[in-house]
């Protein structure tokens, strides 16, 4: 792609403004008294940083730029900051400065703790958006955002973090999309992506996030309004998914449309130390091969002062092959009786450690119907289905239902999601259990009303 397609790309999408915008270049060959133009490039991205103004746009050549980032500059509504790479480049930001990029006894990008930072930090900024980077080595995160507004963090590969690879603090108007994050957490700090403290109207889609040392993406600590659906989530030390209130009131979260699979745990709803947290859809994912359940209404925390939670929907989800490890067993385990309001509906829980659906404390007000138990559960509810239910190639990761599953027609439309996993409408009164729709229809998923 031409530079000047690349652009073209980044108008048409809203990114960048056509009108009295600036394009600044860096390279490794650089130097920071240059101009900043294609033919005198900056040296730094951080000289970059400094000079922009609302519509520029800095495009990033290949490179190892031994440095950390703090951006403290804003863009405009319709006049975004963009820093991206340049066409075909791939720039790597590296926060580990004390350490030679030529150092024989480590290998690239794993000079764990040698930074002094976070790769890239936004501060107090509006209308910035990142995109198309590598960031390494950050001792804190290797994106950090706090008290911004109208960002965005996309197509970069975060790897070798100290806390999270992606931390979002007191942020609204977020947009983290079709990021890799691997080798998080490396102080067992935070998650992969951490979204926290009042933060409102974040997505967080078509990520991958794996192998890391603590939980994969978590929405907690006040944050409201989130949407987390499209992912990929695998090879995590603890839980895939996670939304936790902690100590403040935390609501309308929805996973939908994720996948997560050889984690500790799948998807887990908590409130550790007192907070409530209300109104969490959990919808479409598929959960497999995780060491202990699938889905948790989870207990632990403070004992003492655990919140209660509100509103908890779990509603066409597949799970499949979790459990067992530890005597911690079951698809779906409840673990608190702080939970109200909980509804467990049209989910398949397959080839689970007995019981499918555990119970450690009863939550209140539970309804339980219109799941398809392959495996022992004393638990079922009603309108409950028995049986194989015949997925195309559950070894391969495929959760689709072959012609003459148990599961096609099954479930109830109440309160289902409109679409699949897919994006396959859900026809009235022909709803399957699971994740996939059999039958088949087109355009993507929303979440229920």
């Amino acid at each position: 792609m031409t530079m000047r397609a690349f652009l073209s790309v980044l108008v048409a999408a809203g990114v960048l403004s056509s009108a009295g915008a600036a394009v600044y270049h860096v390279s490794p060959t650089g130097c920071d008294t240059n101009a900043g133009t294609e033919a005198l490039p900056w040296l730094t991205v951080q000289k970059a940083a400094s000079s922009v103004a609302p519509g520029d746009t800095v495009l990033i050549r290949n490179g190892q730029y031994k440095e950390h980032v703090v951006i403290t500059r804003s863009g405009a509504p319709g006049k975004p900051i963009t820093f991206a790479n340049y066409p075909g480049h791939a720039p790597e930001i590296d926060a580990a400065q004390d350490l030679p990029a030529d150092d024989p006894s480590q290998p690239p990008r794993r000079r764990r703790g040698l930074g002094r930072f976070s790769t890239v930090q936004l501060f107090n900024v509006t209308n910035v958006h990142v995109r198309g980077l590598n960031l390494a080595n950050g001792s804190v995160s290797g994106f950090y955002a706090q008290n911004c507004d109208s960002i965005s963090v996309r197509e970069c590969h975060i790897h070798y973090t100290m806390s999270s690879g992606i931390k979002i603090i007191k942020c609204t108007n977020v947009i983290i999309d079709n990021n890799e994050i691997e080798r998080a957490c490396l102080r067992s700090a935070e998650e992969a992506v951490t979204v926290k403290i009042f933060s409102e109207h974040v997505q967080v889609s078509s990520n991958h996030v794996h192998h890391s040392d603590t939980e994969g993406i978590d929405i907690k600590e006040g944050s409201r309004n989130v949407r987390v659906f499209g992912n990929h989530v695998h090879d995590m030390r603890r839980q895939g998914l996670y939304t936790d209130a902690w100590n403040v009131p935390t609501f309308n979260v929805s996973f939908y449309d994720n996948i997560v699979h050889d984690c500790a745990m799948g998807i887990t709803v908590g409130a550790e130390t007192g907070g409530l947290l209300s109104n969490v859809w959990v919808f479409n994912n598929v959960v497999y091969n995780c060491k202990w359940p699938g889905l948790i209404v989870a207990g632990w925390g403070d004992r003492a002062n655990i919140g209660p939670m509100l509103d908890i929907r779990f509603v066409n989800n597949t799970i499949h092959n979790c459990g067992g490890s530890d005597n911690w067993n079951g698809a779906l385990s409840f673990e608190t009786g702080m939970a109200s309001n909980v509804l467990v509906r049209n989910n398949i829980f397959s080839r689970c450690a007995p019981p499918l659906i555990a119970v450690k404390q009863a939550a209140a007000a539970v309804t339980i119907d219109h799941n398809l138990f392959f495996g022992e559960s004393s638990v079922k509810g009603t309108a409950f289905v028995e049986g194989d239910p015949k997925f195309a190639n559950a070894a391969a990761g495929d959760f689709r239902l072959l012609p003459g599953s148990p599961a096609i027609g099954k479930g109830s439309s109440a309160g289902a999601p409109r679409t699949d996993f897919d994006g396959v409408v859900r026809p009235d009164g022909h709803c399957d259990i699971g994740a996939f729709q059999a039958a088949p229809t087109s355009t993507g998923a929303t979440a229920p009303q």
